[in-house]
């Protein structure tokens, strides 16, 4: 059974990551080349937890959204092993990513910065992106990595569930394929808000626009229905902010 697979490789590489990401961000002195070995292992591990399951599976379609792309053992931290991980280890992770892409040699700023990359992608809940945009080191790795186009991007909103459209109000359905899909979303609105609680928010406006207008069919079908949820209310609020506060651009 592929999902089973998945699962159980999954799991195996969280321990072996977990201990790795508790040196990782222990307070002391270690070599560089020590770091940069722990950094190379923690992305070992998450770079063989991504699996592009519509190669494996081809035929996997309609609202299987949150796996579409990327194979993972659950939807939330508390069903998947290494969203786990990252959700307990967030706030230090993040603080550890944000001081080496500061402290680390001009030549190695880059090893912090792909490891960031590749948390996206297991971060569903995008805690530890969220915490990391409110400092001003991580806030520039985040525009470096061009993340409001990343968001913009994902695959697991490409296709929201069928549901959705069906029935709007399933979105208030705990545990729905339309509430996990809303919830995760507004994961990601959280986290634009955050980029522009920075005063250089002004470089990234029209692409964290781009992010809200990636689910422009869905928040009008929500509106139409008249359904009322803090996803709409975030998203109002964050278009109203970027509106309200000086002529809208890019650099």
């Amino acid at each position: 059974d592929f999902g089973a697979n998945v699962s159980d490789l999954r799991a195996a590489l969280a321990n072996l990551m977990n201990p790795l990401l508790e040196l990782l961000v222990q307070s002391g002195e270690r070599t560089l080349q020590a770091k940069i070995s722990i950094y190379g292992s923690v992305r070992l591990c998450l770079r063989d937890a991504y699996v592009k399951v519509e190669e494996k599976n081809p035929r996997d379609k309609g609202d299987d959204w949150l796996t579409n792309g990327v194979g993972t053992g659950g939807v939330s931290a508390s069903g998947d092993p290494i969203a786990q991980i990252l959700s307990t280890m967030g706030y230090e992770l993040s603080q550890c990513i944000s001081r080496d892409i500061v402290d680390l040699p001009l030549q190695h700023k880059c090893t912090p910065l792909l490891l960031l990359g590749d948390v996206l992608y297991e971060d569903k809940r995008t805690v530890a992106l969220t915490r990391l945009a409110l400092t001003d080191s991580g806030w520039d790795a985040l525009a470096q990595l061009a993340l409001p186009e990343v968001l913009a991007q994902l695959q697991m909103f490409a296709e929201p569930p069928k549901q959705m459209f069906l029935q709007p109000t399933s979105i208030k359905e705990k545990g729905s394929p339309a509430e996990l899909y809303v919830s995760s979303f507004d994961a990601v609105i959280q986290l634009c808000s955050a980029i522009c609680a920075k005063p250089k928010w002004k470089r990234l406006s029209f692409k964290i626009l781009d992010v809200v207008h990636s689910q422009t069919e869905l928040l009008s079908q929500l509106m139409r229905a008249e359904v009322e949820c803090r996803m709409m209310s975030a998203t109002a609020l964050l278009v109203q902010y970027i509106y309200d506060n000086g002529t809208v651009f890019a650099l």
